[in-house]
Order: C-alpha cells, then structure tokens, then sequence
C-alpha cells in the first residue's frame, strides 16, 4: 500500500486523518504488509501506517515494514506515527514482533513525529512489543508513551518491553519499494527473532530463515550470516560457562558476548573470534568470572 493521500474529513476520530491500515474491530494476526504514507501530504493531517482503534480484542502484528515520510509545509499540531493504539476504554491487546516501523516525517509547528504511539498503558505488557525497528528521525521522538514523549530508552522504559528491539536507519529499494535495498541487505541490526508458527514465508512467497529471520515483511537476499544451533549457560560457583554451537557461518568475524546490567541494559563483556565462512559445525566456549549472586542473562551478538 503507498501513495495514500486521501485527507478523512469529519469529527473525532475521523477529522483530518490518513490511514495506511485502520483496524477497527476483531482478532486477527496481520503480517507481511508494506505501508508507505505520506509523501505527497504536506497538509495538517494526523497520519498513521497502522492503527489499531479496536476494543477488547486480540491483535498480532508480525513481519510488517511501515514507513511514513513527506513532510508538512505549514502550521498545524498532528502528529505521525508508523504505529498507533488510540484506544485508551478497552483496548485491544496487541503483539507486535518483527517489524520495521520508521517514520522520516518533517516539518509542522509542535507536533512529533513517532515510530509508535500507545495512548493507554492498559492491557499492554512488557511482552507486548519486542524484536522491532523503531526509528524516527528525530531521535527524540521514537515513542508517545501516553501522551508523552519518549526517546527511544524512555520509550523501553515505561513501555517496559522492546528489550530486543532496535533503533536503525533503514534503506529500501525506492519510496514506494519496501524491499530492503543497500547496506540494510545483510545488516545484522535487522535480526528478528523466529516465529515459523506466525509465518515461515515473506512478502513474496519466498522462505523465511528459521533461525535468523529479518525484521519486516522483506527476507531480503543476502542470508544473515550465522545460524545458530543451539546457546547455554552453566553456574559453577560464581562463574557461568556459555556455550553455543553454529551449523554455518558466512563471513562471521565473531561474537560480542553481552551481559544484561541491573538497570536492565546490554553491556559487551567479551568477544569470541568466529570461523569466517563455514559449512560444518563449529564449537564456542566463554567464561564469564566472579559473579554477584543473583540472576543472570546474556545475549550474543
């Protein structure tokens, strides 16, 4: 969907308004669509990819790559956003995994524009939302927590979810080509995580990795570049011994081993060189040493 410039007109929620998708009630998964909106709206239109005004439903968004742009030339307060709930009486409960959502909407006097926006912390959780792309141009403005602005570790934090998701620049083949074009073919920042029980094919019919999925409706064509097999972790009195087994490699130059801090933030503390390119098993160790007592995650990157 691309090149939606039609203005709604009327009161409440249908004044000045441009949609990509409106979901205005049931339960339905929604997966593998690109929406592109806004380039040629200049005007003062409040603008959303997805919006999910339903109540009391359940709702999963997964694989989707929005992206709204153009820019508004004159006054006006109405924000964009890639995604919306609006709802704040009972709305609908959402699961969001795998998307590319991107705003690089301009101009307009007071207003943001927001990769997501949730008007109600009701019924949105901490698993809510994770494994995403969320980017706006404005840094400042990745999230609108509640009527609040939020940057994009404002936005983790009272959101509390999106622990896995990322903040990345994100090319395309054309304005209205939603394929992956440029250095985001191959870009290891654009790892989803694997849910074959949603959908093992993209956009164009074509299978998904079963391990490294890209975020977004687009499996683009450079695979990415380790599959891994298995990862684990082992307490030996206050040091844990990770392992982990990869089946290919593709010129993988290693693994930054991460650790997440009390404050809930990823921290590298250590780096495992990888095999380059292989078509065999390959075998990793870390020792992580000298630990407080407590409750440990890691992550590899």
């Amino acid at each position: 969907m691309h090149t939606i410039t039609t203005v709604a007109t009327g009161v409440g929620l249908n004044s000045s308004r441009v949609w990509g998708m409106l979901i205005l009630a049931g339960t339905a998964n929604y997966i593998n669509n690109m929406v592109t909106v806004g380039e040629t709206v200049s005007n003062d239109a409040r603008i959303s990819g997805i919006a999910d005004t339903s109540a009391s439903g359940t709702n999963g968004f997964y694989y989707n790559t929005v992206v709204i742009s153009g820019s508004h030339s004159g006054s006006g307060t109405n924000n964009s956003y890639s995604f919306r709930r609006p709802v704040t009486v009972t709305p609908s409960t959402d699961n969001l995994r795998n998307n590319i959502l991107v705003n690089t909407r301009t101009g307009g006097t007071g207003n943001y524009h927001f990769a997501i926006g949730v008007s109600s912390a009701t019924g949105w959780t901490a698993t809510s939302s994770n494994y995403n792309n969320l980017y706006s141009s404005n840094s400042a403005s990745i999230g609108e927590w509640v009527s609040v602005l939020k940057d994009f570790t404002e936005w983790k934090n009272s959101s509390t979810g999106d622990n896995n998701s990322v903040t990345r620049a994100t090319q395309f083949l054309s304005p209205t080509d939603l394929h992956l074009g440029g250095a985001s073919v191959g870009d290891l920042n654009l790892i989803g995580t694997p849910i074959i029980s949603i959908s093992d094919k993209d956009i164009d019919n074509e299978s998904r990795s079963a391990t490294f999925p890209y975020m977004g409706a687009d499996e683009a064509s450079i695979p990415l570049p380790v599959e891994l097999v298995n990862f684990s972790a082992k307490a030996k009195s206050r040091n844990v011994n990770l392992t982990w087994e990869t089946k290919t490699e593709t010129d993988n130059s290693g693994f930054e081993v991460e650790r997440k801090d009390k404050n809930g933030d990823w921290k590298k503390i250590g780096f495992i060189e990888g095999f380059g390119s292989s078509n065999s098993p390959k075998y990793y160790t870390f020792e992580d040493k000298k630990l407080s007592s407590g409750k440990h995650n890691y992550r590899l990157k």
